[in-house]
C-alpha cells in the first residue's frame, strides 16, 4: 500500500462551536456542538467575496462581524423590537443570497448530548466534552474529506488545515489534549496536522481577511443548523432579538395552531407564512452540505453525528429529511434523532 500527496487538491476545515463554552452536566441546552464547513482552498477567495459583498449590500459597510446570534454592532439606538425586524430582514436577505451561492462546500457537525454522553463517561469534565466532538468531526474530515481510498488499496492524502474561531483556556487546552490521544486512536489525523503549523485560530481582529471573513459564514450556518436541529424549547431562554427565525414557534406553537387550542389573526398568520417562505431557501441549501460517506462496519457513516450514550453517525441522513419536510409542507420534526437530542435530562 502506498500513499502519495495530492497537491492539487489541497482543503481547510473551518470549525466553531454552539453551545455552552465550558460544558457541564445540568446546563441548558443539554448539547454541545462543534461543526463547520470543509472547502477547497481554491474555492476560498470566492466564498470570502461573497460574504463581504452581503455585508456591503445590506448595510452599506464591511468592517463588522457577521453572525447568526446577534445584529450588527453598526445597528446602534435603535429598539429591542426594531432589532427583531432588522435580524428577520437579515435572516430573508442571508437565505435569498445564498439560494444562488455557487461555492461547493461540504457541512460538518457533531453534537455531544451531555446528559447521555455523562451515563457513558461518569466521569467526564468539559474538556472531555470538547475533545469528543472534536474528534468525532475531525475523523471524519481525514477519512473522506482529505483522503482518497483506491481499489488497488493506495491512498492519496490532500495536504490540508484546520482553523478554528477564536478559542482560549479550556478550549484550546481540549483541542491540544486531543491531539495527543489521536497519535493512538488515530495516527493519520496526528501526523497530519499539527499545532502552530496546519492549525490555526482566527484572531476577530479582521473582519475582512478571507479567513474571517469565512469563520463568519461559518457562524451563520452552524448558527442556523444548530437553532434548526435543537430549537429552544423554553420561553425564558428565548431572545427575541437573538433570533434565526422564530423556529420555537414552528416547532411549538404550529401543533397548537392546527388542532384548533390556539388561535391567531389573519395578520399574524400572513407574517408568519410570509417569513417562513423566506427563510426556507436556506435550509433547503443546508440540507444537501450535509454528506453520506458510505458504510463502515455496517453503520451508514454521515457528515452529522450525535455523541451521547453511543455515537450515532447517521443524523445527516435524517437532518435532510426533517428540513426537507419542513421546507415543503411545514411540518413539526418529530424523526428518531432529532427526538434523541431534544429529549429532557
Amino acid at each position: 500500500m502506498s500513499i502519495t500527496l495530492d497537491l492539487n487538491q489541497s482543503r481547510t476545515l473551518y470549525l466553531d462551536e454552539r453551545g455552552h463554552r465550558t460544558p457541564k452536566l445540568g446546563l441548558y441546552p443539554d448539547f454541545f456542538f462543534i461543526g463547520g464547513i470543509s472547502i477547497a482552498d481554491k474555492d476560498k477567495p470566492k466564498l470570502a467575496k461573497f460574504v463581504k459583498d452581503f455585508k456591503l449590500s445590506n448595510f452599506g459597510d464591511g468592517n463588522w462581524e457577521l453572525k447568526g446570534a446577534g445584529n450588527p454592532s453598526i445597528l446602534k439606538g435603535i429598539s429591542k423590537e426594531q432589532h427583531k425586524i432588522e435580524a428577520k430582514k437579515k435572516w430573508s436577505n442571508w437565505s435569498q443570497a445564498i439560494s444562488s451561492l455557487d461555492v461547493q462546500y461540504e457541512l460538518y457537525g457533531s453534537f455531544v448530548k451531555l446528559s447521555d454522553f455523562h451515563r457513558s463517561n461518569p466521569k467526564f469534565n468539559e474538556k472531555d466534552v470538547i475533545k469528543a466532538a472534536f474528534l468525532s468531526v475531525a475523523d471524519k474530515f481525514v477519512k473522506y474529506g482529505c483522503s482518497r481510498s483506491h481499489h488497488d488499496g493506495n491512498s492519496e492524502l490532500y495536504p490540508s488545515s484546520i482553523i478554528f474561531d477564536n478559542i482560549d483556556g479550556i478550549q484550546e487546552e481540549a483541542i491540544n489534549e486531543a491531539f495527543e490521544q489521536s497519535k493512538l486512536s488515530n495516527p493519520i489525523l496526528s501526523k497530519m496536522f499539527k499545532i502552530g503549523g496546519n492549525i490555526d485560530y482566527v484572531k476577530n481582529n479582521d473582519f475582512n481577511l478571507v479567513d474571517e471573513l469565512i469563520m463568519q459564514f461559518v457562524d451563520m450556518q452552524i448558527y442556523a443548523l444548530t437553532r434548526f436541529l435543537h430549537p429552544i424549547q423554553s420561553k425564558d431562554e428565548i431572545d427575541r432579538v437573538n433570533i434565526l427565525v422564530d423556529f420555537e414557534e414552528y416547532a411549538y406553537l404550529l401543533p397548537k395552531l392546527q388542532s384548533g387550542e390556539e388561535i391567531r389573526t389573519n395578520e399574524q398568520l400572513l407574517e408568519i407564512v410570509n417569513f417562513f417562505n423566506s427563510i426556507t431557501p436556506l435550509f433547503q441549501h443546508l440540507r444537501y452540505k450535509l454528506k453520506v460517506f458510505g458504510i463502515d462496519n455496517n453503520e451508514i457513516v454521515t457528515s452529522l453525528t450525535i455523541v451521547g450514550d453511543k455515537e450515532y453517525l447517521d443524523f445527516a441522513s435524517e437532518a435532510n429529511a426533517e428540513m426537507a419536510d419542513f421546507c415543503n409542507i411545514m411540518k413539526y420534526p418529530n424523526k428518531t434523532l432529532f427526538t434523541y437530542l431534544n429529549s429532557s435530562l
